[in-house]
């Protein structure tokens, strides 16, 4: 229950907040506001991987519809109507002190499932919390704000694609507010911030997009490569994402690094993607295009275009057709379809080149 006496909002049991007068609550939507603004408020300081976990793991407590989307979220056979327990913070019996964020107990299934809560900490505890807790990696889910995936381990997830489930997700009227509020604060705590549909990449505020379009694009699996993010970079004259893709056709292409990204050069900014040689990130793809350069224009591409062969570095751009296509793209999503596309033929390139 709260109370509301002139600018505080009153908690029993926890402590009150003091409303900004500038926030300008209307009388028929006052829930939401002080929900959206107690955890906006709260995020200033409860931010951490611990303090997540307990916001979310009260939301579950408070919202029948929330805690459906948060265990369906990893597991998606999941009968709720069968969930017998969902703590907080259970300490398994090894001696290596591990303590998982959530643990279920379902009436059908012998088996608890376990979720791992993460932002920013990469140790992801795989191999650790599996035999601690008696799990296989069917039950074991695991999130993180970055691009990550574990060979052997299917459930890994985003904030960002769980901050998109919620956002579609129909809840009744008496638990809307929560959801309003919850998002709010996941946004703040994880450092989100919307992308916006790209319709001028010369834009400064497209770049932003762009660049987290092009982290979206992995963990990505095809038949003939894996890929998953690597690292970011920025120089004078781009800025770029780099993945670690290793060939399935062609073993002997291991820890291959190419890149995507915005080039600056004139005539303007362009979407490009390829491969270095310098530092080993792509050298025997690098090696392999130069040798075979002549046959590169004669190969058919629907999405890039060859901008330069040479010894030490191989690059494509996103040709005019399929930039014409992105711009006028009504939505995200169809526009990051064009960029993976786009990536797919790029890095699938070298194997049509024998």
């Amino acid at each position: 229950m709260m109370y509301i006496a002139g600018d505080k909002v009153f908690i029993p049991g926890f402590f009150f907040l003091t409303l900004k007068r500038n926030l300008h609550f209307s009388r028929n939507k006052w829930k939401m506001d002080i929900f959206s603004s107690f955890l906006i408020t709260l995020a200033q300081r409860q931010r951490n991987e611990n303090a997540l976990s307990d916001v979310t793991w009260a939301m579950c407590q408070a919202s029948p519809t929330f805690l459906t989307e948060w265990v369906r979220f990893f597991f998606k056979d999941m009968d709720i109507s069968a969930i017998q327990n969902i703590d907080r913070e259970v300490y398994a019996d090894d001696d290596k002190g591990s303590r998982v964020d959530f643990y279920i107990e379902t009436a059908d299934d012998p088996m608890p499932s376990i979720i791992e809560v993460k932002i920013y900490d990469t140790k992801d505890h795989f191999g650790q919390y599996d035999p601690a807790f008696h799990v296989d990696p069917s039950h074991f889910g695991h999130i993180t704000n970055y691009p990550f995936k574990k060979e052997g381990y299917p459930i890994v997830r985003q904030w960002e694609q769980f901050y998109e489930t919620i956002k579609k997700s129909h809840f009744p009227e008496g638990e809307r507010s929560l959801k309003e509020a919850y998002l709010n604060y996941l946004k703040s705590v994880c450092n989100m911030q919307e992308i916006e549909r790209i319709s001028d990449i010369e834009k400064m505020s497209s770049l932003y997009d762009l660049t987290r379009l092009f982290k979206q694009l992995v963990p990505r699996e095809t038949d003939l490569y894996t890929a998953k993010w690597y690292k970011d970079y920025t120089s004078d004259a781009s800025k770029y994402t780099a993945l670690q893709v290793n060939y399935t056709t062609h073993p002997e292409w291991k820890n291959i690094f190419p890149v995507i990204g915005v080039w600056f050069d004139p005539p303007g900014p362009r979407i490009c993607a390829g491969f270095y040689r310098d530092g080993g990130w792509g050298m025997p793809v690098v090696k392999h295009l130069y040798s075979k350069h002549a046959l590169c224009n004669s190969i058919s591409t629907v999405y890039c275009r060859v901008t330069k062969i040479e010894p030490k570095e191989v690059f494509f751009c996103l040709s005019d057709n399929a930039l014409r296509r992105f711009l006028e793209a009504p939505t995200v999503d169809g526009q990051r379809a064009i960029l993976a596309e786009f990536l797919d033929e790029v890095i699938s390139f070298p194997t049509r080149i024998d």
